[in-house]
């Protein structure tokens, strides 16, 4: 079975996040008050340092956890669902791993979404929340036995989850976007073992995934791929987790909301984030 039993995990993991959280929103609000001062614009942090208002000339605007104000509501909503940006993709014939929708009744059982799963989708497969990131709560299922414990555990707390197929993804490539310009690109690679074997299934930068430079002729790849993405969702600020698998690249998901601390520290890629970082926020006052 695959190592998941939430009950006994779930608590460190959520207080590893929130260390990490505020170790990383500390570097953030300090870019933050360095970009701000040296563009003239008024800063103010407030709800604990989670919303930043910030003002120039008569222009004011909010940044509200990683989430900057320059995405239409509806393309931003889409962006945050798995299952939605799957579809509207998909409808746009640009690659991408499928993400289908299970929907939990009021009472949050979970008979009928199992005779759904068992009767459609083979195992291995993976469970992991529509409106999620970081990682957390994303389950790769190898059993029925995985299946009935986790299903109902997640119906407990959540209404929908997403199932999809477990890719081979042979690595994963992240591209922050500003309109059509790939701001930052980079690998995500997963932690090893003593024997250079991963440690972690997935490729999440809060599970222990470093940024890595990705290869020229890749990073053109992605990057044509993202500025796809971003056209067919309407966007002007992303962050596009893209994998290559033995069928191609394709889109995993998008980041509407997005920290960039861990390249911040990571000396290769300090002065190209805060770059990527100041001009995401010229952009909020751009006429």
């Amino acid at each position: 079975m695959a190592m998941h039993l939430r009950p006994q995990s779930s608590t460190t993991m959520i207080d590893t996040f929130q260390k990490e959280e505020w170790a990383s929103r500390k570097i953030f609000m300090g870019q933050m008050a360095r970009i701000c001062q040296e563009e003239d614009i008024e800063l103010h942090w407030l709800s604990h340092n989670w919303i930043a208002k910030l003002r120039k000339n008569k222009t004011a605007c909010f940044i509200m956890g990683y989430v900057f104000p320059l995405n239409p509501a509806s393309s931003a909503s889409i962006a945050r669902d798995k299952v939605a940006t799957y579809e509207v993709l998909a409808a746009a014939s640009i690659p991408a791993v499928v993400h289908r929708l299970i929907r939990f009744p009021g009472n949050r059982s979970t008979t009928e979404a199992l005779e759904v799963i068992k009767g459609h989708y083979p195992f291995p497969f993976v469970l992991k929340p529509c409106s999620q990131s970081t990682g957390f709560d994303v389950y790769k299922i190898d059993s029925p036995e995985d299946l009935t414990e986790i299903l109902t555990d997640m119906a407990s707390r959540y209404q929908t989850v997403a199932i999809s197929p477990l890719e081979q993804v042979l690595d994963e490539y992240r591209v922050v976007m500003l309109d059509d310009s790939p701001l930052l690109t980079f690998r995500k690679v997963r932690p090893t073992d003593a024997k250079g074997n991963p440690i972690e299934w997935r490729h999440n930068l809060s599970l222990g995934a470093q940024p890595q430079a990705a290869q020229p002729a890749l990073q053109q790849e992605v990057a044509k791929l993202a500025k796809q993405v971003m056209s067919a969702l309407h966007l002007r600020v992303g962050a596009i987790d893209i994998v290559t698998t033995p069928d191609g690249l394709k889109v995993m998901e998008i980041n509407n909301g997005f920290s960039l601390s861990k390249t911040s520290q990571d000396p290769h890629f300090t002065q190209v984030t805060y770059q990527a970082l100041k001009q995401i926020v010229q952009a909020c006052f751009a006429s």
